[in-house]
């Protein structure tokens, strides 16, 4: 018998493999009415909102500013404290 496989066969069962292979999507995070402080030696800043996209910080900013994109999952943190990059 004869195991191996053609070309042909072999990117029939590969390409349709390659889309489960891709890493899912992460939804945007929205930290929603935090305390940030910088470390800059500024005063905390209250009422902020700090958008987190793929990993990484895409915006800091007021409430009033900074938005939630329609996916994004929101976290109240009322109360609670940040330092951005710690």
């Amino acid at each position: 018998m004869d195991f191996r496989i053609s070309g042909r066969v072999a990117i029939a069962v590969l390409i349709p493999l390659t889309a489960f292979a891709q890493q899912p999507s992460v939804k945007p995070l929205l930290i929603w009415r935090v305390t940030v402080i910088d470390c800059a030696g500024h005063p905390p800043r209250s009422e902020m909102s700090v958008l987190v996209s793929n990993g990484r910080i895409a915006a800091i900013g007021p409430v009033s500013e900074v938005k939630a994109p329609a996916n994004a999952e929101v976290l109240d943190a009322r109360g609670k404290y940040l330092i951005p990059g710690l």
